[in-house]
């Protein structure tokens, strides 16, 4: 399957490759999100839940880093998780980023010291591309 760019975030190289081409995501926020964890209700309102385990989550980024400003998009597959608060108060600023592999698993957070705000996903894989 062809990654249309996309770079793979599976290795602690790949995680800082990520880290220092997004400037750890530093003074960006959230543009977008898209959310699909493959459940549906069929014509004959029957739910289809099977396919939950294949979460896929898009969110894009733009950033003040650059000139000019550079736009990130993150796509996560086998998502378990995704947490998102957005507050209004700090425009939903984001200062800094983390990514941690753990047991086949990836953990990405933003604001890692701060409670707000604060996506969280786990996944159980990860890729962005740069959009200049």
């Amino acid at each position: 399957m062809p990654n249309n760019g996309f770079k793979d975030v599976d290795s602690e190289a790949s995680i800082l490759r990520f880290l220092n081409e997004t400037h750890r995501l530093h003074d960006s926020c959230i543009t977008s999100v898209k959310f699909d964890d493959g459940r549906f209700v069929d014509r004959n309102g029957d739910m289809h839940c099977g396919a939950g385990s294949e979460a896929k989550l898009t969110l894009s980024f733009d950033s003040q880093i650059g000139k000019p400003p550079a736009r990130f998009k993150l796509m996560f597959a086998g998502v378990s998780r995704f947490e998102y608060s957005h507050d209004a108060t700090d425009d939903g600023l984001i200062l800094s980023c983390e990514v941690v592999l753990d047991d086949g698993m990836v953990r990405f957070a933003c604001n890692e010291w701060d409670s707000e705000p604060r996506p969280l996903v786990v996944a159980k894989s990860f890729k962005y591309l740069t959009v200049i």
